[in-house]
């Protein structure tokens, strides 16, 4: 399996590769302490959402690296900006799941400063038009 990824190219493949970004961006629309406040479980179930997304993500660019390289080639991992943009996407989600095992601990605050590390989230919006619109900026505006 780890030799052949043709799987990713499968339509279910895809589907859940748009679902997680969906689901990343309906985690971070949730992941508000006032929300929280009327309803406390979310803080758990959003903290799920945000773990099962880091690990699909981060396999969907594991095998794309595997696939297209990382660094050599026209078509390598680091060579296409859309890749970079979600590279930064996942980890804004690892560093999301940091503060809010932070949180949940009590080793920070809910309103302390460190939750500015969130503020980037909601670009992961982008990355699920993209998927979902098919469309294609020139590599000049990029």
């Amino acid at each position: 399996m780890v030799g052949n990824l043709e799987w990713t190219n499968k339509p279910l493949a895809k589907y859940i590769f748009r679902l997680t970004g969906l689901l990343s961006f309906i985690s971070t629309c949730m992941n508000t302490p006032k929300t929280f406040e009327y309803h406390p479980s979310l803080q758990y179930t959003t903290f799920i959402i945000d773990i099962t997304c880091a690990i699909i993500l981060t396999f969907e660019a594991a095998a794309k690296m595997k696939t297209r390289g990382i660094f050599i080639g026209d078509s390598s991992y680091l060579y296409d900006r859309w890749n970079h943009f979600d590279a930064i996407m996942v980890l804004n989600i690892y560093f999301s799941i940091i503060l809010q095992t932070f949180e949940l601990i009590g080793i920070i605050n809910k309103y302390s400063y460190f939750t500015i590390i969130r503020s980037p989230r909601p670009f992961i919006l982008i990355k699920v038009l993209k998927t979902f619109l098919k469309f294609k900026l020139p590599k000049s505006q990029i």
